[in-house]
Formats: structure tokens, sequence, C-alpha cells
């Protein structure tokens, strides 16, 4: 107003001076301004008769602090209303909406609502407020609406609140609640009633640690920004919830408060959510309780290094376990399980180490190309594995363990520093069950107890009977050629360890006796073009070898498998 008050100012005083004109076209009259040395100032109000009235020609200018696409429907009204230290403009369009804006400064401005209210009709001039200003009537040609100008209680944190940006809202910290400053107990004292224009919220800058090992009840320290500082007495509680798991939990510690943050234990181990099969950690949600109501959150987690029962596994973990190579344990905390073992750090263990995980983990590897060590059922072998990067006392009481059930001792060959070749005793292998393979878990392992070596490819021992895997010759010759199975004479398909006879017929070799039981269809066009099925047995192993002619004509094999 004090814009306004200057400009009459200054448009009294250039009339005085002679310049412009009193009166005005829209009395009637206009004349030219008459020179006058009375002291004209901000409260002069018509004291004296000369040059009445006046019509400046000095007008404000001012730029627009809002301005709408040539598209958006029409404004139809306006009124202003002021909350504290914020201005709230309401504007009603044609097609029925209200849109409210805050006015922030004389050149910025914040849309922070558009509610329809009319049924698209427009909404005419002359919206007003009730008495306590807590409704906006608006009237359109059929009805009067009345609108609330706030409700903040629908917002249940204070980011929700203070994220709306609207000027009624702030953040009631004592009462952890979203509502007008009148309705805040201590509004009037520092933080505990946070306008919607101020970036203080509370929350967890900090959680130390914010990575627990599960194994017992840890303090958490929560660095907290923004806390408010309360006069009376409030009880804090840190509540853990399940995040993502199917295992619901909501346990409760309480918390205390120091001068700069809150601090508070876990929860009993018993009590945590158990993990997911496969992982070592679980996600929780902590969420700090001040009088029973929600004031920040953020999530912790917790993991157990000692799920790890291998080397490799316990080095590759997120989290910070070490591998016990004699105690054959994964651990966090190495000064208590393992003092004077040899370790193996994972690899995001803080600090260095000469032997870092998992390269430096006691394990086997294929002598192989493949991890798959194969063995025709019925036959004896003795399987061979290198040993790499192993302790001295674990090259004592070497074995060989099958399916878990069956040992065997081996016998260890240093080939250079730390690697070994390790030859378990021969054993006979087989199996009962009419299957073309099984599949035989191998572990060595060491010491006097069930410790074991890495197997981090997967080595395995697999038993394979040809004869199930095929009943012609020319099923057998199409079998994977890694059995090495063959037709024996002209009995049945095996392993060719097992065929003594010099007519062992190898993959690659052509079947005697070649039979056609059917073949489909057995009517087609004359230009050709008909896909031909022939069902036969000792019909060839490869396509290259086949060639298959209708009427002298050539035809072209597309196709060659074993028939289901």
């Amino acid at each position: 107003m004090d814009l306004v008050r200057n400009k009459f100012t200054e448009n009294i005083k250039r009339c005085f001076d002679g310049h412009g004109f009193s009166g005005g076209g829209h009395l009637g009259s206009v004349k030219e301004c008459t020179k006058n040395t009375f002291s004209i100032d901000d409260d002069y109000c018509g004291e004296t008769d000369s040059n009445q009235p006046i019509a400046g020609t000095s007008p404000i200018v001012s730029q627009p602090v809002l301005t709408f696409p040539a598209a958006s429907p029409r404004l139809s009204s306006i009124t202003v209303a002021t909350t504290h230290d914020y201005t709230v403009a309401y504007l009603g369009t044609k097609d029925g909406h209200l849109i409210k804006v805050s006015v922030e400064s004389n050149s910025s401005t914040n849309i922070y609502e558009t509610v329809a209210v009319a049924g698209g009709l427009p909404i005419l001039a002359g919206m007003s407020f009730d008495d306590d200003r807590k409704h906006l009537y608006l009237l359109t040609e059929k009805k009067v609406v009345k609108v609330k100008v706030q409700n903040c209680a629908q917002y249940l944190t204070c980011s929700e609140c203070l994220g709306a940006r609207d000027p009624y809202c702030g953040w009631c910290s004592l009462e952890n609640k979203c509502s007008q400053r009148s309705e805040c107990q201590g509004s009037d004292m520092s933080k505990r009633w946070l306008p919607y224009d101020s970036q203080e919220c509370p929350r967890i800058k900090k959680i130390i640690p914010d990575q627990i090992q599960k194994d017992k009840e840890r303090l958490l320290t929560l660095d907290i920004q923004h806390l408010p500082d309360f006069q009376i007495a409030a009880t804090y509680q840190c509540v853990f919830t399940s995040v993502g798991t199917p295992y619901i939990s909501n346990l409760t510690t309480m918390a205390n408060r120091t001068s700069n943050n809150l601090q508070c234990y876990t929860p009993a181990t018993a009590l945590l959510p158990p993990f997911e099969k496969g992982t070592d950690s679980v996600v929780m949600k902590l969420i700090v309780l001040m009088n029973n109501k929600e004031l920040v959150h953020e999530t912790v987690t917790f993991f157990d290094c000692g799920i790890h029962t291998l080397c490799t596994a316990c080095t590759l973990s997120q989290f910070s376990c070490t591998w016990c190579v004699d105690n054959h344990l994964c651990t966090e905390n190495t000064d208590q399980y393992c003092n004077t073992d040899v370790l193996i750090t994972g690899i995001n263990k803080s600090g260095t180490s000469t032997t870092p995980g998992p390269k430096y983990c006691p394990k086997m590897e294929s002598v192989l190309p493949s991890s798959e060590i194969l063995v025709a059922a019925g036959s004896k072998k003795s399987i061979e594995v290198r040993g790499l990067s192993l302790q001295d006392y674990q090259l004592k009481n070497l074995r060989c363990q099958f399916n878990s059930l069956i040992e065997v001792e081996a016998k260890v060959t240093l080939l250079q520093d730390s690697d070994y070749l390790i030859t378990c005793k021969e054993y006979e292998f087989d199996y009962i069950r009419e299957a073309d393979v099984q599949h035989i878990p191998l572990r060595i392992l060491w010491g006097d107890r069930e410790n074991y070596l890495d197997n981090p490819n997967g080595i395995l021992v697999v038993v394979f009977k040809c004869r199930n895997m095929a009943h012609t010759c020319g099923e057998c010759l199409t079998t994977d050629p890694k059995f090495n199975c063959g037709w024996c004479g002209n009995a049945n398909c095996v392993a060719d360890i097992f065929c003594q006879r010099t007519g062992f017929l190898r993959t690659g070799a052509v079947c005697p006796n070649p039979q056609i039981y059917s073949f489909l269809p057995k009517y087609g066009p004359l230009h050709g073009g008909t896909l031909v099925t022939i069902h036969g047995k000792n019909l060839g192993s490869n396509i290259e070898e086949l060639q298959v002619s209708i009427d002298s004509v050539k035809c072209n094999v597309t196709e060659l498998k074993a028939h289901e």
C-alpha cells in the first residue's frame, strides 16, 4: 500500500507544479492543473480548493506474478486472504474449478491445489469468506458452494505436510500432526510449528551402526537432524518393523534422548524375523515414536555371517565377514572366535589383508575342462581333483565323500606351493533307478570334523547308463558323444569300456539293418513341397550321412532325431 500512497502523492505534486490536468473526462470537465505552492505530502487530502479533483497521469506499473496459457480456462472470480505471514489468492474459473495460489513474493507464486467445485459451471464474481474465515463461499448460476480453506489433517507425516505447500498448514512437532498454527500448542516457540516453506522436517541423518550382526543386542545411535528441543518430558521408542517379507513383526525398545541424538537397543536376536533362503540379511524399518506418534523413520539391516558354511560365499558377502579356516566358520568377530586362526577376509571387510577372499579360499577345482566327472554305471573309477590354497593341517585325514553318504580315503600329491592333486580311492559307482544319469555330489573332507573344501565350480560325479538312453543302434549312435556310448554287436547300447567285441559301433558309424516302420503323409501334390515324416530304426546318426528319395526324386532332409 505504500507504493499506492506514494503514487497518489506523486500525481498530486505534478498537478500542483502545473503539469497535467484536474477533473477528468468521466467527471464531465477537464482543466489544466494550476501551479500552486501549497506543500504536498502523503497526508494531503484536499485541504485546498485548488486543482480539484486531480486526474493523475502517472500510473502504477507492475509485472504479473502469475500468468496462465491462452488455452487455460478463463478466470471468472478472485478473492484474497492472509494467514499469518502468507497471502493466498483464490481464483475461480469458467469451467468450475477453484485454483488456490500462495503469493510468495511480488514476483513468485505457487499453485498448490486445484479443486473441481461447481460441476463445470462458471464460478461467478463475488466469492466471500464466512465470519471466522474458515470457509469460502462460491456462487454459480444454480447453487452456492461452501469450501474449507484448508484440510491439514489429511497429511500424516511432516514430509507430506510441508510437501503439500499449503500456507495454512504446518507441522506441529510436539503433537506430531499437520495443523494450522493456531491449533498447535506452543507454536510461538522455535521448531514447535514448522511452516510450509520450511525445510526442517526431523530426519535421521545417520544410524550407527546401520548394519548390525544379529548375534546379540546392539546399542544404536540415531543422529536426527532438526529434532525439536521440547521443554516438557517426552517418551521415545524405537519400533522395528519387517520390510518386504511374509513375516510380520513389530518389535519395540525404549529410546533415550541425549543432547544431539537418540539411542536405543536392537530387539533380542530370537525375536528378529528369519532370513529368506539364500540370503544372509534382513532389512527392517526403524520407526522412532515420540509420545506414541511417529517422529521419523529409516531402515536398518540385520545380517548374520554365520549363515555361510563356505569360504567363497562368506568372503563374497556384502557385509564385513571373514572366513576362519581352521575353525571352518564365517564371522564378523574374529577376535572372539578366531584369534589365532588363518583368516580369509571378505571383499567388504575394511582394511588391508594378505589373504583376501575368495581368491585365497581353500577349494577344489576340476582337472578336466568340465566340472562333470563322467563315470559309467557299474564301473570303478578313481576321482581326481585339484586342491588350491590348502593349509598344512588340511592335508590330514583327507576323505572323498559321495552323495553325503559314502566316504573313501584320499591321497595328496604336491603340485606347486599350496596346490595339490587329490586322488580319491577307487570306488564302484552305480544306481538302481532306470534313469539315463544320476548326479552324485562330491565333497573333499579334511580333519577330524565334517569340514570340507569349497567347490565353487560345482564339481560333481555324473553316473550314466547308456542302455537307458537308447534301445536301438540308431538311437545309441545319436547319444551325446561325451558319454562314449556305442552299439555292442547286435545286443544293446553300452559304454565303450563294457564292450569287448570288435564290432563296437561308435558315434558316426552306420548301423546295420535299417528299417522303415511308417511314413506320413501318404499323398501329396505332384509339384512337391510336402513335408514327409519317416519313422524307423537304425536310420543313421546324422543328417549328412542320409540320402532320401521318393520315386527317384531326391528329398532335402531337414531333421533327424530319436523317436520318443
